[in-house]
């Protein structure tokens, strides 16, 4: 990482930024199955979310932390995303960001396949706005293009999907058997 602001904010475009982006679209491109596998890229797509989230709202953080505002002409003013209290957002933070006391083992409490879809056009129609705004020596660095909007078919797996931890749905614990240790 270079230590010159302009530098380190030219690498944002170029790099970082598309890959929370491509990230978020990736994981949820890949939620086809109820397996341990499909638990971490729910885990990963609501974290990259979380970050974008943070990031097009300015939320103040670390004093090293990018903010859309770093970017754009004016202050950056979101317009896509979910208001701050949408409960998607609190599902986020104290469902898959932390362990908290307000983890719950009711999947309607959970975030949804539906939830993850709302995130991803929303992120998505976030970016573009941004890209519009953006000053205009950072205008040829954000390299990122809106992808074709997902086609979800009418019984798919977005109606069902839910993180999962309790024992039954990873297989765990394991059954021992006693000639395993042979």
């Amino acid at each position: 990482m270079s230590e010159d602001p302009k530098t380190v904010k030219v690498e944002i475009m170029n790099e970082h930024l598309p890959y929370e982006l491509i990230m978020l679209r990736g994981t949820f491109d890949q939620l086809v199955t109820h397996t341990v596998e499909t638990n971490a890229l729910i885990e990963s797509f609501c974290i990259h979310a979380r970050q974008l989230l943070d990031f097009f709202e300015d939320k103040e953080g670390h004093a090293t932390d990018a903010r859309a505002s770093d970017f754009t002409k004016t202050k950056y003013q979101t317009k896509h995303l979910p208001p701050s209290k949408d409960p998607i957002r609190d599902n986020i933070n104290k469902q898959i960001a932390h362990i908290t006391l307000c983890r719950t083992t009711d999947s309607t409490e959970k975030i949804t396949g539906q939830d993850m879809l709302k995130l991803l056009n929303a992120l998505t129609d976030e970016a573009e706005k941004f890209k519009k705004k953006l000053k205009p020596e950072y205008q040829d660095e954000f390299r990122w293009n809106q992808p074709q909007r997902p086609k979800i078919p009418e019984s798919s797996f977005l109606e069902s999907m839910t993180t999962s931890t309790t024992a039954t749905t990873i297989g765990w614990p394991p059954t021992f058997r006693p000639d395993d240790d042979k």
